[in-house]
């Protein structure tokens, strides 16, 4: 996820690239993870995260941890060019309209939800495809046959996953600090990131098994149903996307304040 920030619009370029910077930054350290999750996902029978990466390791090598990840980078670096613009004008255009705080946050995850789901939900399939089949399938030729096919349950996960993220960062920023002009300390940025992260999967993680089983093997809600499957099934993975989603929330969080700290002693300056 992108960083989360109370500065002005015209900053984002700077913003952005240091979100692009960063973003390439996590998702080189956690993509190992996502695959993993991703096998998980998509097996007939459970198995625990160290049993599925063992394997992989023994049959597959290393480079198995990091199929996938060239239209993963691909979608990072194009999400970063606008999310910050969208984050930072869209509260502001729905505050002069009288909205309040958190709905402003809430219908800006699913502005972002959907952009993000409209632009680069191909290059979400070409990802977990590579990533459950072991080798890279992605290609910029045929990255977009079909690939809008799970539009629907991506645009639900990331609507959830962005609001949730969107409107417990404000509100939890705002609880920690005393006074408007006070800075946050490290560990209170990392534990309101962690915080973030962890609400965010509990209740992102049904849609995310959906969305991966629908992306690697064009399943539907109503295939899933048919295996009458427990409940349980649909949480497979949490763990891991809780871990992957704390990194990311915790290193946009750290930055956001950095960056809001800079703006705000250039704008001190420019008065």
């Amino acid at each position: 996820m992108s960083a989360i920030s109370d500065t002005k619009a015209p900053h984002w370029i700077t913003s952005s690239f240091g979100g692009v910077l960063r973003g390439m930054a996590v998702t080189c350290f956690i993509y190992p993870l996502q695959v993993i999750k991703y096998r998980q996902q998509n097996q007939a029978l459970s198995e625990r995260a160290y049993q599925i990466a063992w394997k992989m390791f023994q049959s597959e090598g290393v480079g198995a941890f990091y199929k996938g990840i060239t239209p993963q980078m691909i979608s990072t670096s194009i999400k970063q060019t606008w999310i910050w613009p969208v984050i930072t004008i869209v509260p502001e255009a729905l505050k002069s309209c009288e909205v309040k705080d958190l709905p402003a946050q809430a219908i800006t995850g699913f502005t972002i939800a959907t952009l993000d789901s409209a632009i680069l939900t191909p290059f979400e399939k070409a990802k977990i495809v590579s990533a459950v089949q072991g080798k890279d399938v992605f290609s910029f030729k045929n990255v977009f046959h079909n690939g809008w096919q799970a539009f629907p349950t991506q645009w639900r996960k990331q609507s959830a996953q962005w609001v949730t993220f969107l409107v417990a960062q404000k509100y939890l920023r705002d609880f920690y600090r005393q006074s408007p002009d006070e800075d946050l300390s490290l560990a209170q940025l990392a534990g309101i990131g962690t915080q973030i992260a962890v609400l965010a999967s509990v209740v992102s993680a049904p849609l995310d098994f959906i969305n991966t089983r629908r992306q690697a093997q064009n399943e539907k809600v109503a295939d899933l149903r048919s295996e009458g499957s427990r409940v349980r099934m649909y949480f497979r993975g949490m763990p891991l996307n809780a871990l992957a989603l704390t990194i990311q929330a915790v290193a946009s969080v750290v930055l956001i304040e950095l960056l809001s700290k800079q703006y705000s002693h250039c704008e001190a300056g420019n008065s």
